[in-house]
This record gives C-alpha cells, sequence and structure tokens, in this order.
C-alpha cells in the first residue's frame, strides 16, 4: 500500500477545515484561539479512507497570510493538493501566494475544490469557474479535476472522494532508502506516554526501539512508540504521516523545525548552494546580501541570500546563489525550499527565544529605518504577534515564546503540587529557578501577572498555585489536622512540642510533619523553632501584650516576658527569639526593647 500525503491549501476562510472535517469527521482547529477566532492557525492533521480503501493523511495548513510559515512547514511533504477556492469569493491574495509555494515546492498532484457553492447560483459559478481556469492555465494545475463542494448540504462530496481514489493511484510510491528524516511540525506531552513528535517521514524508515537523534541540537534519544493513523505500529516508512513517543525527553527541549533522524547520517550546515528562482509576480529584485526567510522542511531560518555573478535578480529570472545561514540547517541534494523576506522582525524576535529583543538591537539586525521599524513594532504588537514587557528599551518578545514560557510556568507550578501535596504553593523565586536562566526577568514577571488575570493561577503572599488547586487531605491526615487545631487551639502558649505531639496522636511521624507544614502555610499555626509550633490566634494576643508591656515599661527582662506568657521558660526562650527574628523586639543586654519599627 501506498503512503500518501494530501495537503490543503488556498485563502483564509475558502473552507479548508470545514471541508476536511467533512471528509473525515476530524476537526482540525484544535487550539482554542483557532475555535474562538474561526482560522487555522497552525498545522491541523487527520486520517482519510478513500472508496478503495486507501488510507492517507491529511495535512490541514493555515490561509492566512500571517501564518504563511506554518503553510509552508505544511506542504513539505504532501503529494496531493487539495487546492480550496470559495465559491462566493473567487481567487484572493492567499489563493495566489500558496499557489506559488506549491508550485514552487513541485508538487505534481492535486485536484480543485470549489467550496461553498451553497452560497452562490449556477450562473456565478460558472463565472468562478472561468476564472478559475485562466488562473491554473500552463501550471501543474492545468486540467485538473475541478470540484463543486459544499460542507453544509454534502453536494460533490462523494465525487471529490472518488477523485482523490484516481489521484492517489497517480503517486509513485516512494522509496526507503536513503537516511531516515522526519521534519518535526509538532510537540506536545500525552498524559501517560511523555513527549511525542509528529512528523511525515520524508524518507528512510524507523521502528520502536530505534535510536534516533535531533538535528541540529545534537540530542539522542529512543523511539518508544510509532504512531500512524492514530494506530500503534512497530515499523513506519518514508511517506508517512507520523506520531513518534520519544523516551526521557522533555517537549521543551525540542521545537518544530529540528529533524529526527539516525545518528550519524546527516551534517547540519550553515551554507547552502541553491538554484535560485525569484517569482515574476515580485514586486521588486532581490539584492546581494539581502536577508531573507529560509523555509525547508518545517524550519524557518535567517539567511544572507549572496549571488556569485550579479548585484541583483530581477523577478521571473533564476541564479545560482549562497545561502548563508545565521543557525545550521538540515538539508539534503535535491531539497526544494522557499526563501521570504515577510516578517523577518517576527523572525529576528523569534530567535532570540526569551530575551527578547530591543528597538535598539533590532535596528542592528534589520536594514529597516527607524521610522518604519516604529510602525512595523506597533503593528505587530497591536495583533499580539508580538509581545511588549520592557516600555523602557521598547523590548519585546515573539508570542509563540511568550504562550510557550507560560505554559511551562504552568507546568512546572503543577508538578510542585504532585510532589509537594500539602503545600499551598509554589513561591516567586523558587518557580523562577525552575524555567530557563535565559527567561528576562520582566518577562517573568508580566507572565505571572497575565496568568493571575486570566485565573490561572492564583497569589497567596509570595506563593502561587493553580487556581484550580486545593490541598485534598486523606482520611487519616483530615482527622490529624481537626486533633492538632484543637490541641493548639486550647493549649495556647504551652502545646507539646512536635515530637511529644507525634507521640500524643500515635500517628506517622511523616504524615504529622506533613500536616503541620500545610497548617503553617495556611497561617493556622506559626513554627517558631523546629520543635515548637502555636496556634496563630496565641501568638498574635502575645504580641499585642507585649508591644503594650514595652509601650509602659520601654523593656522586658526574661522573667518578666515569662509572667506575660504565663508559661516556663521552655516556651518563653523560643518565643521572645522569634519576636526578635521578626523584628518586634531587640535584645540589649539580658533585655529586650521595642524596636522603632514596632512603635
Amino acid at each position: 500500500m501506498k503512503h500518501i500525503v494530501l495537503g490543503t491549501a488556498g485563502h483564509i476562510d475558502h473552507g479548508k477545515t470545514s471541508l476536511i472535517k467533512t471528509l473525515t469527521g476530524v476537526d482540525t482547529d484544535r487550539l482554542k484561539e483557532e475555535k474562538l477566532r474561526g482560522i487555522t492557525i497552525e498545522l491541523g492533521f487527520a486520517p482519510l479512507t478513500l472508496p478503495s480503501g486507501e488510507r492517507i493523511g491529511i495535512v490541514d495548513v493555515p490561509g492566512h497570510e500571517r501564518f504563511i510559515k506554518n503553510m509552508v512547514a505544511g506542504v513539505g511533504g504532501i503529494d496531493i493538493v487539495l487546492f480550496t477556492i470559495a465559491a462566493d469569493e473567487g481567487i484572493m491574495p492567499q489563493t495566489r501566494e500558496h499557489f506559488e509555494i506549491c508550485s514552487l515546492l513541485r508538487i505534481k498532484n492535486g485536484l480543485i475544490a470549489i467550496t461553498k457553492t451553497d452560497l452562490v447560483d449556477e450562473e456565478w459559478l460558472e463565472m468562478v469557474k472561468g476564472d478559475i481556469e485562466e488562473f491554473v492555465k500552463g501550471t501543474f494545475l492545468e486540467g485538473s479535476p475541478m470540484i463543486p463542494v459544499s460542507s453544509v448540504t454534502g453536494e460533490g462530496i462523494p465525487l471529490l472522494l472518488a477523485e482523490l481514489d484516481n489521484l492517489s493511484d497517480k503517486v509513485e510510491e516512494k522509496s526507503s532508502e536513503g537516511p531516515l528524516r522526519v521534519p518535526i511540525d509538532r510537540v506536545f506531552t500525552m498524559k501517560g506516554f511523555g513527549t511525542v513528535i509528529t512528523g511525515t517521514l520524508y524518507s528512510g524508515s524507523l521502528s520502536v526501539g530505534q535510536t534516533v537523534e535531533i538535528l541540529p541540537s545534537g540530542i539522542e534519544t529512543k523511539v518508544r512508540g510509532v504512531q500512524v493513523h492514530n494506530e500503534g505500529v512497530e515499523n513506519a516508512t518514508a511517506g508517512l504521516r507520523t506520531a513518534l513517543n520519544l523516551h526521557g525527553i522533555d517537549k521543551f527541549s525540542i521545537k518544530r523545525g529540528e529533524v529526527i533522524t539516525s545518528p550519524g547520517t546527516i551534517a547540519p550546515t550553515s551554507l547552502i548552494d541553491v538554484y535560485l528562482e525569484h517569482l515574476s509576480s515580485a514586486p521588486k529584485p532581490l539584492k546581494n546580501r539581502t536577508k531573507v526567510k529560509f523555509h525547508t522542511g518545517t524550519s524557518e531560518i535567517v539567511a544572507n541570500v549572496i549571488f556569485f555573478d550579479r548585484d541583483k535578480l530581477p523577478p521571473g529570472e533564476a541564479a545560482f546563489a549562497r545561502l548563508k545561514m545565521e543557525t545550521p540547517a538540515i538539508t539534503m541534494h535535491k531539497d526544494r525550499f522557499i526563501i521570504s523576506k515577510k516578517d523577518i522582525i517576527k523572525t529576528h524576535v523569534y530567535n532570540s527565544g526569551f530575551k527578547g529583543l530591543s528597538v535598539q538591537e533590532l535596528q542592528m539586525r534589520i536594514d529597516i529605518g527607524p521610522s518604519m521599524l516604529s510602525t512595523l513594532l506597533e503593528g505587530l504588537m497591536t495583533n499580539r504577534e508580538l509581545i511588549q514587557f520592557d516600555k523602557d528599551t521598547v523590548k519585546v518578545v515573539h508570542q509563540g515564546v511568550y504562550d510557550n514560557l507560560k505554559e511551562m510556568m504552568i507546568d512546572q507550578i503543577k508538578g510542585y503540587h504532585i510532589a509537594y501535596p500539602m503545600k499551598e504553593g509554589i513561591s516567586k523565586e523558587e518557580l523562577k529557578t525552575k524555567l530557563p536562566k535565559n527567561v528576562n526577568a520582566k518577562l517573568f514577571n508580566k507572565a505571572i501577572v497575565e496568568l493571575t488575570k486570566l485565573d490561572k493561577i492564583t497569589g497567596v503572599k509570595d506563593k502561587f498555585r493553580l487556581s484550580d488547586y486545593s490541598i485534598s487531605l486523606k482520611g487519616s491526615q483530615k482527622e490529624i489536622q481537626e486533633k492538632i487545631v484543637d490541641i493548639y487551639s486550647k493549649e495556647k502558649l504551652s502545646p507539646p512540642t512536635y515530637k511529644e505531639l507525634v507521640d500524643r496522636l500515635a500517628a506517622d511521624a511523616s504524615e504529622v510533619k506533613a500536616v503541620l507544614d500545610m497548617l503553617v502555610e495556611k497561617e493556622t499555626l506559626v513554627k517558631i523553632k523546629e520543635e515548637f509550633y502555636f496556634h496563630s490566634d496565641a501568638v498574635a494576643k502575645l504580641k499585642e501584650d507585649l508591644v503594650a508591656f514595652l509601650r509602659e515599661n520601654k523593656e522586658v527582662a526574661i522573667s518578666q516576658f515569662k509572667d506575660i506568657t504565663k508559661a516556663s521558660r521552655k516556651y518563653s526562650t523560643p518565643l521572645i527569639e522569634y519576636f526578635d527574628k521578626i523584628r518586634v523586639t531587640i535584645r540589649v543586654g539580658d533585655k529586650r526593647i521595642l524596636r522603632e519599627s514596632s512603635m
């Protein structure tokens, strides 16, 4: 059986995702933002069984111009393109842009779905068909099936499936020879499995238990599991959409654009010699040493174009050139690629990671005047594609990086709850240490504020917990808690020490300690020293009495303090030392006086 990948293409809101749902029953818009805004942002995936029984994988790509990089990442490994053009709108800007990308990547097979036919009459539909025929004349889609469909009424769906079956017969079976290459297009965590990546197996084969290398990072790991069309398999070969469960690696160590391969078979490179075709639709010549974005597989890298024999390449012409990468690329001979100058600002900011970039730093990297840069930045920030976190330097971070940081923070707090179920939350300082060292402090604080406003986390004094988290006591712990609170409430300033409490309760020492720590976190109890706990009400009342005594008498000796506490030296000494520690009193000789800050 052939391994075929079908990819969608077309302008935003031309019905790609709705059509895939009608064909497969799968809604490929998985992100909350996609469902709220009604547009596809990230790549979506679904399996489809054709009438012949052939199973193919579908990649649903975004149509919005701001998500072209994701579109390129999706079409890189496809065999058939399902090109959608809405009947009510016809050919639009991203129709042309997606078509050019498919042409440059030399996709050979495809068909055109004229969607939303339920919104137009027959006369209008015929006019749209004529426009499309003219649009594809002389291209790889000339003469391809053109099928009017409606995801609402179901019109044309059986014919579309039949034509896909016919096209699948024309797709050449891929060879599993050559080095293993799986460009990563998604990274996520599945409960019970750990880190999972997805991607199209460009070449080679892989199997469960195989050692693989992630490039360009060079991380080695083992494949714990392989899925194809949502089913577990032992082996996968070239052409298949795969999901790989990786052993012993967290999702933050991998990112889209990296490549899964066999160790030692492919070397990352920063210099690539290419044959470059400049589209005839381009608005101006491509100048020598222009900075561009280089797209290959699922990666996006900033590069400099260096021509060998000219200063510029006019639209419609082609020439040999060298691409000098700012970060290593994973490519092989005859790979197709796309370069663009769009979104160069976002790419630089994305590559800066958690540090972000200021206006001044961007100015040093991009050949754009200050006024234009300011205007472009303003637009990117308004659309929340870039997030400003330092007003003084106008420092920005990429939205994807910012979202990743917030997700990491949520994961760390969740992990803290699992490790310390009896604690209210993690301190801000400890949370910061659990994040990558290059996280900017102002960015971290902004994320804390935003997660709190979104009610994702809740701050209690200097600690943070997930908003939907609450301490859950086991049956025995609940009983221990009730007894401890009762004992310390009644015995006020002469309660049992920790060891005495354990003996009195006849309970497991670790459970008693856990409950005590939890009550201290909740400020029901106050921990004075390792062995000494007091009810917070008793300590608060004692503080009032002590401050009143010192205001009247100016100083207090330990013997006088014992009279105030009506407790033995066993308790009075640690208590007065506690008031020294919290800066209520200060020791002068063998007496205490009131600190100025407490007066």
